[in-house]
């Protein structure tokens, strides 16, 4: 597998290209949907990945081994009052040699004669993560939208 590698007794080293050998992964991926009254979902989901190499002496990987080696989900989607459709989902992960941090976003959204107009909320927690290390990922968010519709009038 090609990655980059970076060598961490100096501190002026950057990540230079490498083909790593001898990788190996093993891990198992579940997911389970309860359907709810009401037009109501709830999903559950897991997954758990564990890699498996030679040690590198004083270097470091910016891909191969920095996945999470835990990964839950808890997501609920219905149908509010008012013809609101909402969802919410609640994450935790754990990446190798990082603390596990957890992440909640919430959407709704409405559809109206010739509008659709939706809200979503995401790291609501505002947690400070990195999916790749160094790289800092975006705090809480708020996105509001709207879509116009526009209809041909039938013959």
């Amino acid at each position: 597998m090609i990655d980059y590698l970076l060598d961490t007794t100096t501190t002026t080293s950057i990540y230079r290209a490498a083909n790593i050998q001898n990788l190996n992964f093993t891990g198992v991926e579940t997911s389970i949907e309860f359907r709810l009254p009401r037009t109501q979902t709830i999903q559950l989901a897991y997954t758990s990945l564990y890699g498996a190499q030679e040690p590198l002496a004083n270097q470091q990987t910016k891909y191969s081994f920095n996945y999470p080696n835990h990964d839950a989900l808890v997501a609920w989607q219905g149908l509010l009052p008012g013809k609101f459709i909402a969802r919410s989902r609640v994450g935790v992960v754990n990446r190798y040699k990082q603390n596990p941090y957890a992440l909640w976003d919430v959407s709704v959204g409405r559809e109206f004669r010739n509008v659709r107009a939706h809200l979503s909320l995401a790291n609501i927690s505002d947690t400070q993560y990195e999916e790749i290390s160094g790289v800092i990922m975006p705090g809480r968010s708020v996105i509001f939208g709207l879509e116009f519709i526009l209809r041909a009038k039938p013959h």
